[in-house]
């Protein structure tokens, strides 16, 4: 297929609005992934979710063969502060203390923080820092994910 892209994992369709970019969300993978099982085990619908194969995209009509099976849900707030965005992903789960490694179909899992800054790159980009306090760390900990920062420095990051 000379029009096919393949992904090791899906790429995040984010837009960033106004202010610092900062998006947190949880994502599960697994080769064998079935997204409404995971949804209904972890009792919260997916945001955005996706079976290992084929699928055609959006906007560009192209297909693209995703590697992985995966299963993910956001913060869905707007903030700069990284604690009200853990709050908020861990408030939506029913049962924030289960071990997500331990559901079938799921081989990996993380949080992942993608931090962008509208100077990113300049000669004013600020210095960007985080501190995870005990209680945080420990309920990523019972989840059973790692924990992921990812930093876009040269603008603003967007996917089709």
């Amino acid at each position: 297929m000379a029009d096919t892209q393949w992904l090791a994992e899906e790429p995040p369709q984010r837009h960033f609005k106004t202010g610092n970019g900062l998006l947190v969300t949880l994502y599960l993978y697994g080769d064998e992934l079935d997204p409404d099982t995971v949804s209904a085990a972890v009792g919260v619908a997916a945001d955005r979710s996706r079976r290992k194969g084929p699928y055609q995209g959006s906007t560009t009509g192209r297909t693209y063969l995703q590697r992985h099976g995966f299963w993910s849900i956001d913060s869905g707030i707007e903030s700069d502060d990284l604690h009200e965005h853990l709050k908020a992903i861990l408030d939506r789960l029913p049962d924030p203390g289960m071990n997500l490694m331990s559901l079938p179909q799921v081989t990996s899992g993380r949080f992942d923080v993608l931090v962008q800054h509208p100077n990113a790159g300049s000669d004013t980009s600020p210095h960007i820092g985080f501190l995870l306090e005990a209680h945080e760390v420990e309920a990523l900990a019972r989840l059973g994910v790692c924990f992921e920062l990812t930093f876009y420095l040269d603008g603003w990051y967007c996917e089709d």
